[in-house]
């Protein structure tokens, strides 16, 4: 019998081999294309693609928080302001900028050494309102960590002599930092209260209408400040000469109706002619009114502290009677004009009485011109220096002639001085009341006449005054009328 020869082992083996090989390959080859292709995609061109990107993303916000920083140290030179912009000053800015997604993270507890208040006292009228801007210090002089926020990564900011740069290396921004808030509370909420926002670091203190102080205390974390508040019915004359002194500087035009801007030390200000401002006289409140600005020269041209400058800021008039019901001669002794406005006893009686004035102290004295007779066509050849001094017809109603009683201005012969901002715009006519020229005794009382500095044309013993209907009128000078006297600041 035959038998069919069998398959060798030699054969048979080497065909296993060659399948195991094969699924082997196979195998090699799916490794190595995926570890080329993550290649590819990490490290390699699409990588390095991504990375480039991101690294431009970074230069140009960079280079727009160094172009914001630049652009406000200059708007505080110009403002004459010698801090620096900080870095949440430009981030703020920079967040409105179209693709600048940054974040900021509160520093850790351990880097906070403390809190800063920008007044440790203030002074508020009745019903006002200020801020109080608190500052986090920390080591770093920052309050939050900044991070530019690029492809959902983050990049820390810094601030190095002027200059904002930002890491290129991606940053772990850890924990979310201290979870401390501002906390503000008054010793007297009578007197007045406070409000804080921690999103933006600002305490608003209102006043209401008491006079008295109060403490502001302000808590973050295990840090406290204080600022004395102090509420009163008259308004703040320290603060009013800090803007009179900055618009003195300004130079703006006397024609100039509403005066805006920043003093030296960061009061922005907006006054209108004709705004209402308060002050006490002998205790008694007083409402005074804005006549104009840098209307008035200065006796003194160093008056303003660290400034030169030729004109009063702002000038000011009684708008109720100073002196009340207590109304007074022109001139005591005699019923004559002669010499006129410093002929006068009612010259040296407003100045022996000024210190009865709650804001003397911050009073200019200015260069007065005056008639020095009824029948005078011109001048004294040197004005009066004065710090409180009536008003003349021309200061009320211009140079307006009445060439039948041969007058310059109302009913005296002679122009003195110029027309105020707050008249030239009322635009009266002197043998017409007015009712934006009657005066009472006090914010409530009786109208009452009131006197001016200027001679009346006709009469050797007659000063004009303005009558309880708001036009011009004379009187012997030994008879009383009511005293609303100018000042400026």
């Amino acid at each position: 019998m035959k038998h069919k020869p069998s398959v060798s082992s030699k054969t048979a083996n080497s065909a296993g081999i060659t399948l195991i090989a094969l699924v082997v390959t196979i195998v090699v080859l799916l490794i190595l294309a995926g570890i080329t292709i993550q290649v590819v995609l990490q490290g390699g061109i699409i990588g390095q693609a991504n990375k480039s990107k991101i690294m431009t993303e970074l230069s140009v916000i960079e280079e727009k928080a160094n172009l914001i920083y630049a652009d406000k140290l200059m708007q505080k030179i110009n403002s004459n302001l010698t801090d620096k912009p900080t870095m949440q000053e430009v981030v703020e800015s920079l967040e409105k900028e179209k693709d600048c997604n940054i974040e900021k993270v509160a520093v850790s507890e351990s880097d906070i050494t403390g809190i800063s208040l920008d007044k440790e006292s203030m002074k508020l009228d009745f019903g006002a309102s200020k801020e109080i801007k608190v500052s986090i210090l920390t080591s770093s002089g920052e309050p939050y960590t900044y991070y530019a926020v690029v492809d959902g990564k983050y990049y820390k900011m810094h601030f190095n002599n002027g200059a904002i740069t930002i890491d290129r290396i991606e940053s772990n921004i850890g924990q979310e930092g201290t979870t401390n808030s501002l906390n503000v509370s008054s010793s007297d909420e009578t007197v007045a209260t406070a409000i804080t926002n921690n999103e933006t670091s600002i305490v608003n203190v209102i006043a209401m209408n008491k006079e008295g102080t109060t403490t502001i205390t302000v808590t973050y974390g295990k840090f406290t400040k204080t600022c004395s508040v102090e509420v009163t019915e008259e308004s703040n004359w320290e603060e009013l000469e800090k803007i009179a002194k900055a618009i003195s500087k300004s130079g703006i035009s006397s024609e100039t109706k509403t005066a805006t801007g920043v003093t030296e030390d960061g009061i922005d200000y907006s006054i209108t002619v004709g705004d209402i401002f308060k002050v006490k006289y002998g205790g008694v409140v007083k409402r005074v009114r804005v006549l104009g600005f840098n209307h008035d020269d200065l006796v003194n041209n160093n008056t303003y502290t660290g400034q030169t400058s030729t004109k009063a800021g702002i000038s000011f008039e009684f708008l109720d009677l100073m002196t009340g019901s207590d109304f007074w001669k022109a001139n005591d002794n005699s019923s004559t004009n002669a010499g006129g406005w410093t002929g006068t006893t009612i010259r040296g009686k407003l100045e022996s009485n000024r210190g009865n004035l709650s804001n003397n102290s911050y009073i200019k004295q200015v260069k007065k011109p005056y008639a020095t007779d009824y029948n005078a066509d011109s001048l004294s050849s040197t004005p009066a220096n004065d710090y409180l001094w009536l008003l003349s017809c021309t200061e009320i109603w211009g140079s307006s002639a009445d060439t039948t009683n041969d007058c310059k201005s109302g009913y005296c012969k002679t122009i003195e001085g110029s027309q105020y901002k707050y008249y030239k715009d009322l635009a009266p006519v002197y043998n017409t009341g007015k009712t934006e020229l009657i005066k009472k005794t006090a914010e409530n009382g009786t109208t009452y006449r009131w006197w001016l500095r200027s001679p009346e044309y006709n009469y050797s013993y007659f000063f004009c005054y303005v009558s309880s209907n708001g036009d011009c009128i004379s009187y012997s000078a030994n008879n009383v009328n009511g005293v609303a006297p100018g000042f400026s600041i």
